[in-house]
């Protein structure tokens, strides 16, 4: 046979998680367990490098495609490629220069 403690008030006997519940509740290591991860909380906030202005990467792309007189059907169905194509060993400078008729050279 199991024994279960059930409450003075009649209530419903304790599962697992209300019998840790009632330790934690009437023991004395609970206020150490409390100041110890408070104190690593504050060891870690002193030991963390700040910066005023990190420079978090996000790797992203931006690409704009002018398409005068083009429908918004025909803009939706536009796909545009980086992955080669005339500018695929250019450098950044050699990109900002380009020209329409460079990029309209792209065999895709």
């Amino acid at each position: 046979t199991t024994s279960t403690a059930v409450p003075a008030d009649g209530a419903e006997p304790l599962n697992i998680a209300g019998k840790l519940a009632r330790m934690f509740l009437h023991s004395k290591i609970t206020l150490l367990i409390i100041i110890a991860l408070f104190l690593t909380g504050l060891l870690a906030l002193a030991v963390t490098p700040r910066e005023y202005n990190p420079k978090i990467v996000v790797p992203a792309a931006n690409i704009i495609v002018a398409k005068p007189g083009a429908s918004p059907d025909e803009v939706r169905r536009l796909i545009v490629t980086a992955s080669g194509g005339p500018f695929r060993n250019w450098g950044a400078e050699e990109i900002a220069a380009a020209t329409v008729e460079q990029a309209l050279a792209h065999p895709t």
